[in-house]
């Protein structure tokens, strides 16, 4: 035996002999939290005709806070998300957007707004007026609640964000986000089109063109970069992803809503092969959370498995999300999502 020899009167010895104690064992390290992402179906969000109801539409953003919180009273879940005493940006990109999209940006920095101390503090934000126009929103710079601009023409970009391993140097900020203290992103689900790479079919015979996801919550979230460093983040996407999970960022969201009321799941130049049109799936859906990469995800598998459904190939995942998987960036794998669904 190792550690020396043991006689019948030695061990009789240590038999009655108190035995020091040992010392306590280090409490075991509680499992990290996984990202919580609601999927939330709303049953009477259309009257008998179809027709959308847009109050209940505008319901999507307090219904979502009592979801994430588990607040009984929707404002008082927005309140936890969204402090009193706090400044708050609502990012969107309002020309990838709809009217959806933009009912439910309007109402939720609205409800912000409605528990701030000062209103004022509150705004809906894109990279420019322009893009706001172009979306349908009526800009709003003073007196406004809430308030409503790009960040061109002002205040700019002149904040700076350290991302580590960038070569590049500082990445040009939205000032306007830079000075918020939480942030809110919301964008709609679906599918667009673009050039593909794929081998013919067969010979002479062209392949039909891939669907892509249309800009979703991570491009919304692009758009408090210059132009010239949201190019170089999709150009290279390890570099969007430690941009956007920087504390400057990911640390500042507070709320991510992907609005899936009516999806897009088929471009008119990419058919299923039981049907001559578009495709667009009435789900009447709200994808909720506060991680930024897994509401992309959870978008995302909606998506590719909605088109799987209907004899469609999935759909490629954001490559600045696939680039935070890689990284094993919080909420970008499907594995560490806890994935809820709720029907009201």
């Amino acid at each position: 035996m190792l550690g020396g020899s043991l006689t019948r009167s030695g061990a009789a010895e240590e038999a009655v002999a108190p035995k020091p104690a040992r010392p306590a064992a280090p409490p075991a390290p509680r499992p990290a939290a996984h990202p919580t992402v609601w999927e939330i179906h709303f049953a009477s969000l259309r009257n008998d005709a179809g027709k959308i109801n847009d109050l209940a539409l505008q319901d999507f953003a307090r219904v979502a806070a009592g979801a994430l919180t588990g607040e009984r009273f929707p404002l008082d879940g927005l309140e936890e998300l969204f402090p009193d005493d706090a400044t708050a940006a609502v990012l969107v990109d309002a020309r990838s957007g709809t009217h959806r999209t933009h009912a439910i940006a309007s109402k939720l920095a609205a409800s912000i707004a409605e528990v701030a101390t000062d209103p004022g503090h509150v705004r809906i934000l894109d990279a420019s007026d322009e893009d706001l126009l172009a979306g349908g929103y009526e800009i709003k710079r003073r007196g406004g609640v809430p308030l409503c601009h790009g960040t061109r023409p002002s205040p700019g970009f002149g904040a700076h964000l350290d991302v580590p391993m960038t070569p590049k140097g500082p990445v040009a900020f939205s000032k306007a986000a830079a000075s918020a203290d939480h942030l809110a992103v919301v964008a709609s689900l679906g599918v667009r089109t673009g050039p593909h790479a794929a081998e013919p079919k067969r010979e002479g015979t062209p392949a039909a063109p891939r669907g892509r996801m249309a800009p979703f919550v991570i491009d919304a979230a692009l758009r408090i970069l210059d132009e010239r460093d949201r190019r170089l983040a999709l150009e290279d996407p390890a570099l969007g992803a430690r941009i956007l999970a920087s504390p400057a960022v990911s640390g500042k969201i507070s709320m991510v809503l992907g609005e899936a009321v009516e999806m897009p799941l088929a471009d008119p130049l990419e058919r299923a092969p039981s049907s001559a049109e578009p495709l667009v799936w009435k789900a009447d859906e709200v994808i909720a959370g506060s991680n930024l990469f897994a509401v992309e995800r959870i978008g995302h598998r909606i998506l590719s498995n909605s088109r799987a459904a209907r004899g469609l190939p999935p759909v490629d995942p954001h490559p600045i999300l696939a680039a935070a998987d890689a990284a094993g960036i919080d909420g970008a794998s499907i594995a560490t999502i806890a994935w809820k669904k709720a029907a009201l």
